[in-house]
């Protein structure tokens, strides 16, 4: 978004030359002696009036400098000097930061976009807050757009119909001419035409895209599933195996290393806290105390895991419908009709509600009785359109879409269709025929066949629903990127990370060791203690007169106490 380092110096060079000339013409500096280097010195303000008397007489101005060639300008000098007639002088509207440009809008005509560079640092950090009006020239150099060095910031808040019309103002001017970024590829003075604008795509044209884009989408989404597949079915797993395998003893000696730091963490607190309130005569005791209380803990974890292991019953299996908190179901129920049939309970009449609500306590009867059929049965039809018409319609779909995809039928049957086919018989037992409808769709795209423009928002759901599957699958292609086997071929990682493991795993082992070590040292510390009751103190005794005087300080701080405190506030 800025030139690059010859480029600019290029440019201040040839830039410094002409301005300076003009400056030379500028009643502010004429006569005054000043040279070219005391010029770039002065400040942006004290130089303003020069950049202003070129935006008045620009064209003139060059005419002059050119004729008068005090610099011995080259060829390819002049030629960009010469070019500088089709600067573009005035007000615009610093809109958008694009990867490549800054885009200003306006300048003569207001329906036009440039693409500018900065000089030195890009606009957006001189402007700070988009959009935001300036003041500036934009001058042709080498096939780009720059800024003539100076800005000048509109301390302008723009609310939100000013920015509605300037969203409008681009869209139009992409349209139209699209983005200018060469002054000398666009003619604007003169007879000479302006570049013709890009003819607006016909319908037939943009829906031939958007079924393109669709299909490249489809077709990136089934990779990337695939990939997430291969790798979570497969990959993964046999990594863990090959952990097992090789470092099982490793993992074995880890894990007896920290149930025994467990325990000795366990005998050194309670034996500490024995020993400080004076439980036992000595350390040695309270050691002791403790080692027997977790040999207790012990066996009854024992006991709590053999129970479990033989099957105690889940509190869960006892509980009939009844039982459940309204609410509980109620929110079971919401969020089944929302997620898996996407309708909203406030939208449903009593009677559809009342219909969907049986439904659904059915299918929790069979859930609770274990028929596993029956539930999925009941499921499927939980919520669904079981009117005639409906049902009538999904027949029809389905038989269109039989002929289509059936394995019998289909010679080119591949995992693609295999999926759709699948979808197509639950959808059938759904009665689902808006999902029905879209799974023909995703067929016709895969078969690139021809979409009226009356199916150009069905396109567009499909396509607004596979950015959405793309989002989530990059999101968790991010998490397994950070996973040593994602990306390997093969079942064992690579060399380097067998390395790093080893060196990890005996890490680990030598701190849990050094962590074992400490506690021991610890407990026979503990064990060498014993406990010394204190003596009571012996009382001095006070004389009468020390006592008195005790006394009478004690009435005086009574006495003064209200005084302090009334002082306070």
């Amino acid at each position: 978004m800025i030139l690059n380092t010859d480029d600019f110096d290029d440019f201040r060079e040839l830039h410094s030359r002409f301005m300076y000339f003009v400056s030379q013409r500028t009643p502010q500096f004429r006569g005054q002696g000043i040279t070219r280097d005391l010029y770039m010195e002065l400040s942006p303000n004290e130089r303003l009036p020069v950049h202003e008397k070129f935006r008045e007489a620009g064209p003139e101005l060059i005419a002059d400098y050119l004729k008068a060639d005090p610099d011995n300008l080259t060829k390819a000098e002049r030629e960009i000097i010469e070019s500088w007639k089709l600067a573009e002088h005035g007000d615009f509207f610093v809109f958008r930061k694009l990867k490549k440009h800054m885009i200003f809008l306006g300048g003569k005509d207001a329906s036009r976009a440039f693409g500018v560079l900065g000089l030195t640092q890009p606009v957006s950090e001189l402007v700070h807050q988009l959009p935001a009006s300036v003041a500036t020239t934009l001058l042709p150099f080498r096939n780009m757009i720059v800024c003539d060095g100076m800005i000048v910031m509109r301390q302008i808040s723009f609310g939100p119909g000013i920015k509605k019309s300037l969203n409008e103002s681009y869209r139009l001017a992409k349209e139209t001419s699209g983005i200018i970024t060469d002054l000398t590829a666009w003619p604007v003075r003169g007879n000479v035409s302006r570049k013709k604008a890009k003819k607006k795509p016909s319908a037939s044209q943009r829906i031939r895209r958007l079924v393109n884009a669709v299909h490249n989408k489809m077709k990136t989404v089934r990779e990337k599933e695939i990939a997430l597949k291969k790798f979570e079915e497969e990959t993964e797993p046999a990594f863990r195996c090959w952990v097992n395998e090789n470092y099982a003893e490793d993992k074995e000696k880890l894990k007896r290393l920290e149930q025994e730091i467990d325990d000795l963490d366990f005998i050194v607190r309670e034996a500490t806290h024995s020993y400080r309130y004076g439980s036992f005569p000595t350390g040695a005791k309270a050691v002791e105390a403790a080692e027997q209380d977790l040999e207790v803990q012990q066996v009854d974890e024992d006991l709590d895991d053999e129970d479990d292991f033989c099957g105690s019953k889940n509190p869960f299996d006892e509980i009939d419908d009844a039982e459940i908190p309204e609410f509980i179901f109620e929110g079971l129920f919401a969020s089944f009709m929302k997620d898996v049939r996407g309708v909203d309970l406030d939208d449903l009449s009593p009677d559809e509600y009342q219909k969907a609500r049986q439904q659904f306590t059915e299918t929790m009867h069979h859930a609770q009785s274990g028929d596993r059929s029956a539930f999925e049965k009941a499921l499927t039809l939980t919520g669904a359109d079981e009117s005639e018409d409906n049902v009538s319609a999904v027949k029809k779909v389905y038989r269109r879409l039989a002929r289509k995809l059936h394995p019998d039928r289909n010679p080119d049957f591949g995992d693609e269709a295999q999926e759709i086919w699948n979808e197509l018989k639950y959808a059938k037992q759904a009665l689902d025929l808006d999902f029905m409808l879209r799974l023909e769709t995703r067929w016709r795209v895969i078969k690139k066949e021809t979409f009226s423009e009356e199916e150009e928002p069905a396109l567009k759901e499909i396509q607004r629903d596979l950015s959405a599957d793309l989002r989530e699958i990059n999101r968790t292609v991010k998490e397994y990127q950070t996973h040593p086997m994602w990306g390997v071929e093969g079942t064992e990682p690579p060399e380097e990370f067998k390395r790093e493991l080893s060196e990890d795993f005996a890490t680990a082992i030598c701190d849990l060791e050094e962590q074992r070590d400490d506690l021991k040292a610890e407990i026979e510390l503990i064990k060498k203690r014993k406990i010394n009751k204190p003596s009571s103190p012996k009382k001095t005794p006070k004389s009468k007169t020390a006592t008195k005087t005790a006394e009478k300080k004690s009435k005086d701080q009574v006495k003064t106490l209200p005084e302090q405190m009334t002082l306070d506030f």
